[in-house]
């Protein structure tokens, strides 16, 4: 089954206590119909974007010191690298 913002509700979320979340649907994107993920938390901003075709776009970025944590596209041929990365994301957002 291919990850999206149902998945990463039941999968991720509680381990991201504290964090804000706003939730996105755009239609016809680059590799079709896009659901977005924005975190906001403890100093830090990210989003997670899930495509329609299976790729997967993360990005973290740490707005104390500016530094880009996570930046990965991920393609369909990938997919069994998401959950590691979806992983890390939700433990560097978490972290204070």
């Amino acid at each position: 089954m291919a990850m999206n913002t149902d998945r990463f509700k039941e999968n991720f979320l509680s381990f991201m206590n504290g964090c804000e979340f706003i939730y996105s649907e755009f239609k016809n994107g680059d590799f079709g119909d896009l659901q977005r993920v924005e975190v906001e938390s403890f100093n830090k901003m990210g989003a997670v974007e899930f495509w329609s075709s299976g790729w997967v776009g993360i990005d973290l970025v740490d707005c104390v010191s500016g530094t880009q944590e996570i930046s990965v596209l991920l393609s369909p041929e990938q997919r069994d690298l998401v959950d590691g990365e979806l992983r890390r994301f939700a433990d560097l957002m978490a972290r204070r």
